[in-house]
């Protein structure tokens, strides 16, 4: 037994020393610690067998009624959403990534156990028509039950929502309908709602086939937990930037200055760069990726979608699937200048980036997107180096921004911009550090 796993246990045996929420306290941390390798190399066996190790230990210490601290959660949803980026990167083999999605579905469970099996008056958007008296005995608990199917059936309507929206509906929706969106719409543009659901339906999970729902809501659970730690961190390092609609560094806001007259043509020189048979490719499967379903698209590593995600473009949304076609076929330079549709024209703006990161076709079709500089919701790849200017997308808010991230963790925004306008101001922030 180790040195760390003896400790544990002493811990655990000895209630004098620690309580029961101390111990997992520590064994979350030192889960996170053993999960949180750089996402550019393999996870180390020894780590991961760790962490599964610390993994049972906090299983036992739930089963026996241990609450989970604030910071204890906190440790498990940043080893989580480890977990998927490493599995998104592909940096793993086959078997190696097979284990991670069910560690990742495991550490989901954790949170789920931490959650409790209380009814309770939880959810925040189902709300009782009316006060209700207080009932005993029976009528009490069938009272409690119902409440508890009736919740389920919520977070079950709004998961499937949210996986059958696309990534334009809840971008444009903050554009052009943010004072008419209905609360539902609202809903579901939130990362922390969503994510909320998926832990508590968690919660209603049948025995049958459990593993493989269990591994459908952590993939929810986690990626809006990722996309709310982003926007959280954004928001933290852009307060001092006077919190308006647009916000720019002295840095950005001179390049911006000195590019004004140029606006149009240096973001036409950009999307030019899609002009080839490559970037049709490209500026089809990115039409794609905001307009298709969530749950279709996923969340891949390279530009192009998957095969699974074609199939069911190709069968179920043909309609979306020759829209796309028809742009790509029309060009890029065409989409940007004339197309109506503002998706088209975010679309062609980041395949002619998409192009100029690439740098050989090879990288086009097999390399990470962008080279890891443009963070997008349906793009998760091994991060660039420390300090590099990064382009990025926060759907719950529909904001773009251009940041850069420091050896210790440390966010710096540049640019912060809402909207299709504030695409085109971040991107020529962005091309700064860009040879277009």
């Amino acid at each position: 037994m180790s040195s760390e796993s003896s400790a544990v246990a002493h811990s655990e045996g000895d209630s004098s020393v620690a309580s029961d929420e101390d111990v997992l306290e520590k064994l979350c941390v030192r889960i996170h610690r053993r999960t949180s390798a750089p996402v550019k190399d393999p996870l180390p066996v020894a780590e991961h067998t760790g962490a599964v190790s610390m993994m049972l230990k906090a299983r036992d210490v739930l089963i026996r009624g241990g609450t989970m601290s604030q910071n204890s959660r906190t440790c498990i949803v940043c080893s989580g959403v480890a977990v998927m980026r490493r599995i998104c990167a592909e940096v793993e083999s086959e078997e190696n990534t097979r284990l991670l999605r069910t560690t990742m579905t495991l550490l989901f469970t954790l949170l789920v156990m931490a959650e409790g099996d209380d009814y309770g008056s939880e959810s925040e958007y189902c709300q009782e028509a009316g006060d209700v008296e207080e009932e005993g005995g029976e009528m009490q608990t069938e009272r409690e039950e119902r409440q508890f199917v009736n919740m389920s059936r919520e977070y079950e309507q709004l998961l499937a929502s949210w996986l059958t929206s696309s990534l334009s509906d809840i971008v444009l929706s903050n554009e052009t309908h943010a004072s008419s969106a209905t609360s539902w719409d609202q809903l579901v543009r939130s990362d922390s709602t969503v994510g909320r659901a998926a832990l508590r339906q968690g919660r209603h999970v049948k025995k049958e086939g459990a593993m493989q729902s269990l591994e459908r809501l952590s993939n929810v659970f986690f990626r809006c937990s990722a996309s709310a730690m982003m926007a959280s961190m954004v928001t933290t390092a852009s307060a001092t930037g006077g919190g308006g609609d647009l916000f720019l560094t002295l840095d950005a806001l001179g390049a911006m200055n000195e590019m004004n007259n140029l606006h149009g043509e240096k973001l036409s020189s950009i999307v030019d760069a899609a002009e080839s048979e490559a970037g049709q490719s490209v500026l089809r499967d990115f039409i794609l990726s905001f307009k298709l379903p969530q749950e279709v698209v996923g969340v891949r590593r390279v530009l192009m979608l998957s095969r699974e995600a074609n199939a069911q473009a190709t069968k179920n949304y043909t309609e979306v699937l020759n829209s796309a076609h028809e742009a790509a076929m029309r060009g890029a330079n065409w989409s940007w200048e004339k197309d109506p549709d503002p998706v088209h024209k975010m679309a062609a703006l980041l395949a002619g980036f998409a192009v100029i990161l690439a740098k050989t076709p090879h990288a086009i079709r097999k390399g990470d997107a962008f080279g890891g500089r443009v963070a997008l919701p349906f793009i998760e790849c091994s991060p660039p180096c420390s300090g590099t200017s990064r382009l990025g997308l926060i759907p719950s808010t529909g904001e773009w921004v251009v940041f850069t991230v420091s050896d210790t963790g440390g966010v710096k925004v540049q640019c912060s911009a809402n909207g299709f306008d504030g695409m085109c101001s971040s991107a020529l922030a962005f091309s700064k550090s860009v040879r277009v």
